[in-house]
C-alpha cells in the first residue's frame, strides 16, 4: 500500500509537470515577438528644472510627546502566531531576475513616520513585474515545472517505513511531496516575484488561520504574506509618466524612488509638494498639504487577475494542497472581485473622500474627535497613481507597551468604529492589518490609511445580519439557524427541526455538526456583547481569547460545510475577526454591549 501511495504521488508530480508543458505551449498565447523581454529605456538626463532630490528632507520639528518605548513581549499571549520570515533561495527563471533578501517585517501598503523610514530602510528585493499575460504564464509554467522535478525528486528518495492504513488517500502524500523544504523556497521566492493575484491569494488564505491547511502551506502563505518585491525605478517612473504626464517630476520637489512599502499590488513613496506647483498654491482645497504617499500600482496586475488565478487554481488542484471545505472555485472568485476591487485606484480614492466625509460628519462626537482620514490628491492621482496626504502616525503593532487607559482608548476607537461602519455607514474598510491604522501621539487620533478593501453592504443585508447577531446574543438556537439560512449559511435544509429519518447516518452526522460548530463560533462571536457579560469586556484577559474559539471550530465548519458561506460574509467576518485580535493583543477593555445598542439605535 506504501508503495501504490508513493505512486499515486509520484502521479501528482507528473500532474504538475504535464500542467507545465500546458502553459508554455498553449496555443491561445500569441507568439509574436512584441512580448518579448525588452531593456529599459535609457534614462534622459533631466532638465535642471526637472531634478528630484531623492533623499528626505529633515523633517520640521513637532510638539514634544510621551515616547513610545520599544515594544517587549505582549502583554497577553498572542491569538495568532507571528509570520515567519527566511530569505529565499534563488533558483532558475525563465526571465533571470536579481534575487535579495526578503523583508522580514513588511506591511501592506501603510503610511509609516518618515523617522521610521529614516531608520529602517526598506531592504526588500528589486525586480521587475512581469507586465505581460504571456511573461506571467511563462513564470507559473516555470514555478509549475520546478515543483513538479522537486515532488518527484523527493519522491524517489524517500523509502516507505510502513505500509499505509486501509483507505488512505494519496492527497496527504502529494502535499508531503509538494511541500519539500526546496519546494517552500520556490513557492514563497516565485510568488514574491509575481505579485497581484499569487500575492493576494497567499494573504486571503493565511487570514482564514485554519488548522485544516497543511502546516507547510500555513508557512508558505505567512511568507508570502510579508515578501514582497519592488519595482526598479525605471519601471515605477514609466507607471509615473503614462499615469501623470510627462511633467510629473514638476509637482514635486522630492520624491524617493525606493518605496517604504511594498505589497500585492502596488508600493508606496513619500514625496513632498513643490512651493511652484499650482496645487501648492490651491490653500482652499489643499490648506498646509506638504508631506505626500504616493501609491504606485505593478503594471500587468489587473490585466492579468483572471489569467493568474486561473493558473493558481490548476497549481492548488494538481497539488492536493487544499481542503474540500475551502470550496475553491468560490474562494477564487471571491478573490477575484476584490483584487479588481484593489487594483482600482480611482474606485478606493472614492472611498477613501467617502469615508472621510462620513467620519467628519458622523453624528457621533466621539467618533469624529478620534478618527482622521488623509486627503486624496485628485490631480495627482489616475488609474495606477493614488496620492494622499502623509500620515504621521504609528502602526498599531508598534504601541503595545503604551499605558493601560491608552490601549482601552484605542482598542474602544476601533470596535466603535467598527459597529458605525456596520450600522450606520454600512460601507467598512475591511481589511484587518494592524498598518493600515496609525495612532497619532502628537494629535492623539487614531489615523486610517488603504480604503481598496472598502466594501459597502445593501440595507437588507445588514437588516438580517443585525437580527442574526441579535439571536447569537440572545443563545436563541433557533432564530440563529432561521437567520442564517435566510443569509445564505445553510443549504436550507439543515435546521434541526428538518433533519430526516430517511437521511443517511452520515449525512444527518453532517447537518449536526456543522449546525454547531457554525452556531458555537457564532455565540462566541457575541460573548462582548451580551449583558451578562463584564462591561467594559476584558479582552484578552477573560477565559480562551474569542478568536481562539472562534478558530477551534473552523475545521469542523471546512469539513462539514454543504455550501460555500455568503461572500458578503468573507470581508465583513475578516474585518470583526481583526478588530478582536487587535483588542485582545492590546488586552483592551471595551464597553461593547454599550457601543453596540447605541450604534443599531442611531
Amino acid at each position: 500500500m506504501a508503495a501504490s501511495g508513493h505512486r499515486r504521488a509520484l502521479g501528482g508530480a507528473y500532474e504538475l509537470l504535464r500542467l507545465s508543458n500546458q502553459i508554455n505551449t498553449s496555443r491561445t498565447i500569441p507568439s509574436n515577438t512584441r512580448h518579448r523581454r525588452q531593456p529599459p529605456p535609457p534614462a534622459a538626463a533631466p532638465r535642471q528644472s526637472d531634478r528630484v532630490t531623492l533623499v528626505p528632507a529633515p523633517e520640521p520639528p513637532r510638539p514634544p510627546v510621551e515616547p513610545i518605548p520599544a515594544p517587549p513581549p505582549p502583554p497577553t499571549p498572542a491569538a495568532a502566531p507571528a509570520p515567519a520570515a527566511a530569505p529565499p533561495i534563488s533558483i532558475p527563471e525563465p526571465e533571470p531576475e536579481p534575487v535579495a533578501a526578503v523583508p522580514q517585517d513588511l506591511p501592506e501598503p501603510a503610511i509609516l513616520l518618515p523617522e521610521e523610514q529614516t531608520a529602517t530602510p526598506y531592504n526588500g528585493s528589486v525586480s521587475k513585474v512581469p507586465s505581460s499575460k504571456f511573461g506571467r504564464l511563462l513564470h507559473y509554467g516555470g514555478l509549475a515545472a520546478s515543483l513538479g522535478w522537486g515532488m518527484a525528486s523527493e519522491a524517489v528518495s524517500r523509502r516507505p517505513s510502513a505500509p499505509a492504513a486501509e483507505g488512505d488517500s494519496s492527497a496527504p502524500q502529494r502535499r508531503s511531496l509538494l511541500m519539500s523544504e526546496a519546494n517552500l523556497e520556490r513557492l514563497v521566492s516565485k510568488l514574491g516575484k509575481m505579485r497581484g493575484a499569487a500575492l493576494k491569494l497567499g494573504q486571503f488564505m493565511s487570514i482564514q488561520d485554519t488548522k485544516q491547511l497543511p502546516p507547510q502551506l500555513e508557512a508558505i502563505l505567512q511568507r508570502v504574506q510579508n515578501s514582497a518585491n519592488y519595482m526598479p525605478e525605471w519601471q515605477t517612473e514609466r507607471v509615473l509618466r503614462d499615469t501623470l504626464g510627462d511633467d510629473w517630476r514638476s509637482h514635486f520637489s522630492e520624491f524617493d524612488l525606493r518605496p517604504f512599502a511594498a505589497a500585492s499590488i502596488g508600493q508606496v513613496h513619500r514625496a513632498k509638494l513643490s512651493p511652484s506647483s499650482p496645487l501648492a498654491r490651491n490653500t482652499t482645497k489643499y490648506p498646509n498639504l506638504t508631506d505626500l504617499a504616493v501609491k504606485v500600482q505593478f503594471p500587468g496586475v489587473r490585466e492579468s487577475i483572471a489569467s493568474d488565478l486561473g493558473t493558481l487554481r490548476w497549481l492548488l488542484v494538481a497539488s492536493a494542497a487544499l481542503p474540500r471545505g475551502l470550496y475553491l472555485d468560490n474562494t477564487l472568485r471571491v478573490l477575484g472581485r476584490e483584487l479588481e476591487d484593489e487594483c482600482d485606484y480611482e474606485r478606493e480614492a472614492e472611498c477613501g473622500r467617502r469615508m472621510r466625509e462620513l467620519v467628519e460628519t458622523s453624528r457621533d462626537r466621539g467618533l469624529r474627535d478620534a478618527f482622521a482620514v488623509p486627503r486624496v490628491v485628485d490631480e495627482l492621482s489616475g488609474k495606477m497613481v493614488l496620492t494622499t496626504e502623509l500620515m504621521h502616525g504609528r502602526p498599531l503593532k508598534d504601541v503595545l507597551t503604551l499605558s493601560q487607559d491608552k490601549r482601552d482608548w484605542i482598542g474602544q476607537r476601533i470596535l466603535q468604529l467598527c459597529m458605525h461602519e456596520l450600522f450606520e455607514f454600512r460601507l467598512m474598510q475591511t481589511d484587518p492589518n494592524w498598518s493600515n491604522f496609525l495612532y497619532n501621539q502628537s494629535t492623539g487620533k487614531l489615523e486610517l490609511i488603504d480604503f481598496g478593501a472598502t466594501r459597502e453592504y445593501t440595507p437588507e443585508f445588514m437588516d438580517v445580519y443585525g437580527k442574526l447577531l441579535d439571536a447569537a446574543i440572545e443563545q436563541d438556537r433557533e432564530a440563529a439557524i432561521r437567520y442564517s439560512n435566510e443569509l445564505g449559511y445553510f443549504t436550507g435544509q439543515e435546521s434541526e427541526a428538518s433533519l430526516s429519518r430517511s437521511l443517511s447516518p452520515r449525512y444527518t452526522y453532517t447537518h449536526r455538526a456543522m449546525i454547531n460548530a457554525h452556531l458555537d463560533s457564532l455565540f462566541a462571536l457575541a460573548t462582548p456583547f451580551r449583558p451578562s457579560s463584564p462591561s467594559p469586556f476584558p479582552f484578552g484577559t477573560l477565559g480562551p481569547p474569542i478568536t481562539a474559539q472562534i478558530r477551534s471550530q473552523i475545521p469542523v465548519m471546512l469539513r462539514e460545510r454543504l455550501t460555500p458561506p455568503p461572500e458578503e460574509t468573507y470581508s465583513l467576518n475578516r474585518k470583526l475577526s481583526g478588530a478582536f485580535l487587535l483588542c485582545e493583543r492590546l488586552a483592551s477593555h471595551v464597553p461593547v454591549r454599550d457601543m453596540y445598542e447605541r450604534a443599531r439605535n442611531r
